[in-house]
Parts: C-alpha cells; sequence; structure tokens
C-alpha cells in the first residue's frame, strides 16, 4: 500500500498524485531550488544529538515447578520471541541428543504435524538448535497468538512424545544434513575434537548418517528424562508482552506436566584437555583440495578473557578484510577463505581455524596461516584494525527471537541474564595490549592441533619439512 499510494503518478500534467495511506491525504510535494552558498555547501553538518544505548531490563521469576523464566519487555515491535533451553546437548548425550532435539513435535496430547500443523496455522516460525552444551527451541509469535503458541510449544518441549515415527523422521533429516560433499570437513572437525578433548563429550561429532542409525531409540529416550528437572530448563520471553502475562500463560501449559530430578550434566566438570600437538592426516586419495583446521583450547563461558578472544577471532578471520584472509586469500591466493571463531563450552572453550586449500599448496598455506597467529602475539592492532573487529564482534541479536535464543544459551550455561550486556561492554572496552596479551596465551604451539583431511602422499612430506612436530597418516 505505501509503495503504490507513494509512487509517481502517471497525470499527463507531470505533477505527482497524492500519497493516499488510509484516509489521510499527504500534501503535494514542491519542489525548491537547492542551496548555493559555497560556504554552507562546504561545512559538515553538525552531528546528531546522542542517544543513550539502553537494554531493556530483564526480570527473573520462577514457575511453581521450579523452572527458571526471564523476560525481557520491548515493545517497539509486535513480536514476541520464545525460547526453550535445556542445558545439556551432544557433549552428554551425543547422538542421542542431536535426534532428541529433531524429534521434539509431539506432547501428551497430540502428535508431531497435529502441534507443528496448529503453529504453522498460526504462523509462529520455530526453529531448533542442538549444540555441545544445551538444546533450544525457539519461536516467533505475533503478540495476540501468544497464548495459543505456548500452549502447543511448552508440552511438546517439556513433555515430548519422541514417538518411533518422530525419531524415525529426526534420522532422515539428519541423514540429508550429513551431505557426502561436506563429509571431509566434518572428519577434520571430528579429528580436531578429539585431539583436544579426546573421545566422547566435547570430542564428539556427527560425521556420517550411520552415527544417527545406530543410535537406539531407548536412548534418545533416556536424554529426554533430563527436560522433566526444573534445574536444567529455562525459558526466556522477549518482546511484546509483560513478564506477568508470561509467566500466567506458562503456569497454566505447564502445570499438569510431569517433573522430576536428574543427575548434574557431566560437562560440567571435564577434566583439562589433552593436547597432543603436531599434525593428524586423514588420508583421502585423490583428493584435489585439504581441509584444514586448526585448533586450541580456549576459555569456557563467562571467563574474563571471552570478549579478548571475541575480538581477537574477528581481528583474524571474521571477514574477507581480516589478517589471515589478506594475507592468505588476498597477498597469496591459497584459498577462498580462511574462517576462526571462538567456541565458549561450559567447562572449557575452543579457537578454530578453518580453511580449504589446493593439495599441492597445503603446507605453504599452513606456515603463513601459523606465521599470521605468531604475529597476533607480536604485532599489536592498529587502532582501525581493532575498531573493525569490535564492530564485528559486536554484532548481535537482529529479532526479538534472536535475543531470546542468545539468552537462553547463556541460562544453558549457568550465566547471569545480564551477561550479554557485560560481554558487549567488554568487549567495546578490549585494548591492543590485551589482544596481544591473550593470542601470546592462548595461540601458544603448546596449546594447538593440526588436522588435515587431504591426500597422504602429496602432502604429508611437505608438512615434515615445516618442522613443527609429529606428522600422523590414518586411513580414512
Amino acid at each position: 500500500m505505501l509503495a503504490l499510494g507513494c509512487a509517481p503518478g502517471a497525470r499527463s500534467d507531470g505533477e505527482r498524485a497524492d500519497a493516499v495511506v488510509g484516509r489521510v491525504r499527504a500534501p503535494p510535494l514542491v519542489s525548491g531550488r537547492a542551496p548555493e552558498d559555497a560556504s554552507w555547501l562546504r561545512a559538515l553538518p553538525p552531528p546528531l544529538a546522542p542517544r543513550p544505548l539502553t537494554e531493556p531490563p530483564i526480570v527473573e521469576r520462577r514457575l511453581s515447578n521450579g523452572v527458571r523464566v526471564l523476560v525481557s519487555e520491548r515493545h517497539e515491535f509486535p513480536s514476541v520471541g520464545l525460547a526453550f533451553a535445556l542445558d545439556r546437548g551432544v557433549c552428554d548425550g551425543g547422538a542421542a541428543a542431536a535426534l532428541y532435539a529433531l524429534g521434539l513435535g509431539g506432547s501428551p496430547d497430540r502428535t508431531w504435524s497435529e502441534n507443528f500443523g496448529y503453529l504453522y496455522r498460526l504462523a509462529v516460525a520455530h526453529r531448533v538448535e542442538v549444540s555441545d552444551d544445551a538444546v533450544i527451541l525457539g519461536a516467533s509469535a505475533f503478540p495476540p497468538l501468544l497464548a495459543s503458541a505456548i500452549s502447543r510449544l511448552a508440552p511438546l518441549f517439556f513433555a515430548p512424545v519422541l514417538a518411533s515415527e518422530d525419531l524415525a523422521r529426526s534420522r532422515s533429516r539428519w541423514s540429508a544434513r550429513l551431505s557426502p560433499e561436506s563429509r571431509g570437513s566434518r572428519l577434520a572437525e571430528r579429528e580436531l575434537r578429539e585431539a583436544l578433548f579426546g573421545g566422547g563429550g566435547y570430542g564428539f561429532t556427527l560425521v556420517d548418517p550411520s552415527d544417527v542409525a545406530a543410535e537406539p531409540d531407548v536412548r534418545v529416550r533416556e536424554f529426554y528424562r533430563a527436560a522433566q528437572s526444573p534445574r536444567h530448563v529455562s525459558v526466556v520471553i522477549v518482546g511484546d508482552t509483560t513478564a506477568d502475562l508470561a509467566v500466567a500463560l506458562l503456569e497454566r501449559y505447564t502445570k499438569d506436566l510431569p517433573r522430576a530430578e536428574v543427575a548434574t550434566s557431566g560437562c560440567a566438570a571435564l577434566p583439562a584437555p589433552p593436547i597432543s600437538g603436531g599434525i593428524r592426516i586423514i588420508d583421502d586419495p585423490g583428493a584435489a583440495q585439504s581441509k584444514l583446521r586448526i585448533g586450541f583450547a580456549g576459555a569456557p563461558a563467562g571467563h574474563v578473557d571471552g570478549p579478548a578472544l571475541d575480538v581477537l577471532s574477528a581481528a583474524l578471520g571474521s571477514s574477507l578484510s581480516s589478517r589471515l584472509n589478506l594475507k592468505i586469500r588476498g597477498e597469496h591466493g591459497l584459498t577462498y577463505g580462511v574462517t576462526m571463531r571462538s567456541t565458549p563450552l561450559r567447562s572449557h572453550g575452543r579457537l578454530d581455524v578453518a580453511s580449504s586449500v589446493e593439495t599441492e599448496r597445503t603446507a605453504e598455506a599452513l606456515r603463513g596461516i601459523l606465521t599470521e597467529l605468531e604475529r597476533a602475539a607480536a604485532v599489536p592492532l592498529e587502532p582501525s584494525e581493532l575498531a573493525h573487529a569490535q564492530d564485528n564482534a559486536l554484532v548481535g541479536p537482529e529479532t526479538h527471537l534472536d535475543v531470546a535464543e542468545e539468552l537462553a544459551k547463556d541460562a544453558a550455561y549457568g550465566l547471569p541474564a545480564n551477561a550479554g550486556a557485560v560481554r558487549s561492554s567488554a568487549i567495546a572496552n578490549v585494548t591492543a595490549e590485551a589482544l596481544t596479551a591473550v593470542a601470546g596465551h592462548y595461540l601458544a604451539p603448546q596449546r594447538r592441533v593440526i588436522t588435515i583431511v587431504g591426500d597422504a602422499s602429496r602432502i604429508s612430506g611437505p608438512l615434515r619439512e615445516l618442522g613443527i612436530g609429529d606428522v600422523v597418516v590414518r586411513r580414512r
């Protein structure tokens, strides 16, 4: 309506048609002469008056059954984001946790198709994420439909049926995600995790459809029991509603659902990662590219070094203008791109550098990446580099649902409700000297592992010549 109403008219006299929106008629546009004063044209416009950025307060409540609820009222846009978080993920449940996440849908009184068909008709968009430490069900609803959305979302999250057809659907969806084309990257990821954290726990990741096919349904249902414990679940609601209404709706639709107590997550107090060093190659004969991963033991969620590691990762590998891409991609043309990220975990953390490089230039690319990582610990960022990295690290959630899911992740880690605001403030105050300090500590060779999926017959020799550690070759 706005586009049509404000579009130029087709009047023969060349006049613009009046824009009509509702019953309000806009006045005709009147052209005026452009300013001609030279000094006025050269003068910069004055800056706008600064407006302080204020985060809406987060209200914390408890349901009568003990479930933690966080509500952030934001009335600037008519939507509500909901996030149901279970503080257990793949670290605790392995493939069972992954199957559980995509198996959500059925509830005690309704099937998967009945629940999601109803939500679809309400225009309630939903998504499920499973990570190392959490399973999060997120949804977005219009405020007048919030009660209807919660009436279906709460039961299917707190008391999922996990019927055989639900788990069969989950296996099919995971098999579609684990495409053969990306298997090399997943193999490199698993090898990296095992080198950093050992087998199981944080060392596990899905590689093949066989990983989910071999997981029995009974294990998935055993994993589900953790969702019955108030100590292990949180609900976050962000948007155009009130805390009183949100809590009242949750009380109504969870009061009859079963509650129980289960043990604390086994990933809450894991031993220190066993760093083995060297280079691990998974042989992929005839591969045109090598899937390269460099991993370092990082910092756990909520650690004081976390914000600096976020900025460091942004400076080195978050965009095409980051240091690794400028050097490895732009200057030497060794890859289409290099990425680096910092991933906090409940009891540990990891820093990852990932790239795909031409087979014959694998050793050259690895040497260049390691050189840039070493430079980060010796050469401070320029002020413009630092500011750009901080901007990239501060890119945060955009929608009410995004905000709710970020708060839910912090809740799953056991962090306070204001953890996100504290993290953002710390990122904005990171100094170049702090970045060289954390780079020197976290990117040290003794904290590093390197895994490569590629043609061992062509890359193992040049990699040994680098002299950075033992080269071990494994077959696929």
